[in-house]
């Protein structure tokens, strides 16, 4: 089916990854979704959260925004919901 990854497929991305040394974070890939992660800035951190929510009838749609001030690194998340 189209869309669909292999195994081998998986592995020949993860193979290209790890020759990279310098590059940034590479997502890991499997067959059910992809995962990214970043060295901790050590300690505590310091963050702030803020969002929005539109409610649309039945459709919910959240809108979420983060920043640490350590790493002074940015995130955001969008969710989409069916409420009945």
């Amino acid at each position: 089916m189209l869309g669909d990854v292999t195994p081998e497929e998986i592995a020949a991305f993860n193979d290209a990854a790890a020759l990279v040394d310098d590059a940034p974070t590479i997502p890991e890939l499997s067959n059910t979704g992809f995962y990214v992660s970043a060295p901790m800035t050590g300690g505590w951190a310091f963050r702030a959260f803020g969002g929005i929510s539109l409610n649309l009838i039945i459709v919910n749609l959240d809108i979420t925004g983060m920043y640490d001030f350590i790493g002074n690194n940015f995130g955001a998340t969008v969710g989409l919901r069916v409420q009945l």
